[in-house]
């Protein structure tokens, strides 16, 4: 992560002494990322130390503006943790979602992990993030470890926001991962090779 803070000039007010000045508006603070590309919990990490950095830019004990560019090796997907700091949700409201998911997990399983392809709700965003994160072939629910440790890492993005009150947003640019699906074969029509990603 590389930051750079944009300080505003100084603005001196008409018909006062020249040391006497106004506060202008607070700095902006633009980072430029590049996430790791296999692990959830390297990413959160990653985006984590960079947020820390932004406030020692900062003018006030509050974030600061800012901007985050780069290659987050993610595509945000609501229930994926790195998406988890697009919201700002309580500790407390995160602590039911484990038990939550794995019984969805049992749900999902009846109907042979199908439902992972096209989620209703937060509980089977999370399952699916969870297998994608875990690399599991598609329609592969993850195991209650797997998602028991994906949701204490949700959850601590989700304090890490809330208490650290972060508003972070997006801009909406759509999907921007340009690789393939890690469990997608890619047949190469002119050297008939096929390439496992």
């Amino acid at each position: 992560c590389v930051l750079q803070s944009f300080l505003p000039l100084e603005v001196t007010q008409p018909n006062q002494n020249q040391s006497e000045t106004t506060d202008g508006p607070e700095p902006v603070v633009v980072a430029s990322i590049h996430l790791d590309a296999k692990s959830e919990e390297k990413r959160v990490q990653q985006l984590q130390r960079c947020l820390e950095r932004s406030l020692e830019l900062s003018a006030s004990p509050y974030p600061p503006p800012l901007i985050i560019a780069g290659d987050y090796n993610c595509e945000l997907f609501p229930g994926s943790c790195v998406h988890a700091f697009l919201q700002n949700v309580k500790r407390d409201e995160q602590d039911t979602m484990s038990e939550a998911a794995y019984n969805a997990l049992h749900i999902a399983d009846d109907l042979d992990g199908s439902g992972l392809n096209s989620p209703e709700n937060e509980v089977q965003y999370r399952i699916r993030e969870c297998s994608r994160a875990n690399r599991l072939p598609s329609n592969t629910l993850p195991s209650k470890e797997q998602l028991q440790s994906w949701d204490n890492l949700h959850a601590s993005v989700a304090s890490f926001v809330y208490d650290h009150c972060w508003k972070l947003d997006r801009v909406k640019t759509g999907c921007t991962r340009v690789a393939y699906d890690h469990d997608e074969e890619i047949i190469d029509d002119d050297s008939e090779s096929v390439v496992q990603h």
